[in-house]
Order: structure tokens, then C-alpha cells, then sequence
């Protein structure tokens, strides 16, 4: 048996977010997204807005937990390797998920804090674009907008 000398090779990728109404519309507009970040952070710099937490401006950011935003990146050509495989790693998303590699599903999860790892080897070879889909922010219809909208979930409030 052989072993790797060194550290695995890190391939920075350039993500992309945007946002659609459903799960099964795609979006109509992308802008560059900082991973790991915040859907928030990155509309709010594109958009040209003024922090969140000065004034009322937060009210202005509600909209974002209740539409799917979905992330996206191409891999960029890699040369295969005997032994060497291409992983997507991820510390954890937040909240609920799904993770589709040329269009196919390839993982699901709800719950932030558990970090995944998925094979991309193979698809990469062909081109791989990856998308991260996630869902709204799970609210308890007919809640008022005070919070305990989320009382139902592991998720911190927005």
C-alpha cells in the first residue's frame, strides 16, 4: 500500500449565488458569493445596501430566509491522478439542503452543524458544475414575525 506524502491540494472554486421562489425555478440572476459566508453578506455588497444591524435595516433582509438560494461553481479542468480523488469538503450549511453535481442530487441533509464530504472525482473529469440549493428558513405558518416563527427548528434566529 502507498501513502500520499504531503497535504491534500486545495482547488479554489468561484461561487455564485442567486435566489428563486420555488424549489423548481432556477434563478434569474447570479452575483459572486464568498464561501464560507452569507447569503445576506453577499446580496447586501452586490446590491449596494448599508449593514443590517443599523436602524430598521434588517427588515429589509427578511425576504432573504423565505425564497431558495442556490449556490453554484464550476471545477475547473483537473488532471487525474492514480490514487487521487476530488472531494467537496464542507464545515456545514446552513440549514436544510441538498447538494446536486450536474444536475444529479448526490446528497441531502437538514441541519447545520454536520459537516460532509462527497466524491466528485468523476464528474469533475467530465466538467463538474456544483450547486448548493438551500431551502427557506422553516417558520411555523400563522407565527408572528417575532422569532418564535422558528421555534420549531435547530436553526438560529435570522
Amino acid at each position: 500500500m502507498s501513502h500520499l506524502a504531503g497535504p491534500p491540494a486545495l482547488i479554489p472554486l468561484a461561487w455564485e449565488v442567486g435566489h428563486a421562489a420555488s424549489a423548481t425555478l432556477a434563478p434569474s440572476r447570479w452575483i459572486g458569493a464568498v464561501v464560507p459566508g452569507a447569503v445576506q453578506c453577499d446580496w447586501a455588497q452586490a446590491e449596494g445596501w448599508g449593514p443590517y444591524w443599523k436602524g430598521n435595516a434588517f427588515k429589509d433582509y427578511r425576504w432573504m430566509e423565505d425564497v431558495w438560494w442556490t449556490y453554484r461553481a464550476a471545477v475547473p479542468p483537473v488532471e487525474a491522478r492514480a490514487g487521487h480523488r476530488l472531494i467537496l469538503a464542507c464545515g456545514g450549511v446552513d440549514y436544510q439542503f441538498s447538494v446536486h453535481v450536474n444536475g444529479a442530487c448526490v446528497h441531502r441533509q437538514e441541519g447545520m452543524f454536520t459537516p460532509f464530504e462527497i466524491d466528485v472525482t468523476d464528474a469533475a473529469l467530465r466538467g463538474a458544475v456544483i450547486e448548493v440549493r438551500l431551502h427557506p428558513a422553516p417558520k411555523v405558518p400563522g407565527s408572528k414575525e417575532d422569532r418564535s416563527e422558528a421555534r420549531r427548528c435547530v436553526k438560529p434566529a435570522e
